[in-house]
């Protein structure tokens, strides 16, 4: 219990799963550290199991004092994880939606030396994942370090639900010499945009790339 208490973060919470089994495996009549054992498993979001002990707790003291309150957590579990069921439906449904999707932000940039460049910026999506690119699409120069009509895909980020995150030591912060943050981007309700806050040397900007395809 003294190691649950100091718990901070869910894989903290190992150490005390593992001390409870390791006690039920020498007293299984002790229904109250099957109690305790399903609290542990519950922040760990392992919500199948944690109804189980709390199941394992009742039959070891079905008059006990903590029988009625085991009863009740049951029932709060099994809502918590009906609910992770439908939000996982509903994301991998969301996720079939968006497979082989591309949104795209143009840019025109006008330099100081009197040139100019056309980029497009690409998140595209596969399977779970989201990629990103640029590529140059028009100058009034062709530069032989970015040839026209190439894509650079620059990096490959995990889709949670509607977003993702691209960490500070991506591609795209450490060829800009930026002062990154790990930068989390939002895909919209309907799978139309994403909204993007990316930081450049310190500073937040934002931009919104819309679906093309």
């Amino acid at each position: 219990m003294t190691l649950q208490n100091e718990a901070k973060n869910p894989d903290d919470y190992d150490l005390p799963i593992q001390e409870y089994r390791q006690a039920l495996s020498l007293a299984p009549w002790l229904s109250d550290v099957y109690y305790n054992l399903s609290t542990a498993l519950e922040l760990k979001q392992q919500y199948a199991e944690a109804i189980q002990n709390l199941k394992f707790s009742i039959l070891a003291s079905p008059a006990g004092p903590d029988a009625r309150a085991a009863q009740d957590k049951i029932y709060a579990l099994e809502a918590k994880q009906d609910k992770v069921a439908k939000q996982k439906n509903q994301g991998e449904e969301f996720l079939k939606k968006l497979d082989g999707a591309r949104f795209v932000r143009r840019d025109h940039v006008e330099y100081q030396n009197k040139h100019w460049t056309d980029w497009m910026s690409v998140y595209e999506v596969r399977g779970n994942k989201i990629s990103f690119g640029v590529m140059k699409t028009a100058a009034d120069r062709d530069l032989a370090i970015s040839p026209i009509g190439k894509m650079d895909w620059q990096g490959e980020y995990l889709i949670n639900g509607h977003e993702f995150t691209i960490p500070r030591d991506d591609k795209s912060c450490l060829n800009s010499e930026q002062n990154c943050f790990d930068e989390k981007q939002t895909i919209s309700e309907d799978g139309g945009r994403i909204a993007e806050r990316r930081t450049r040397r310190g500073k937040l900007y934002e931009n919104i790339f819309l679906r093309e395809k």
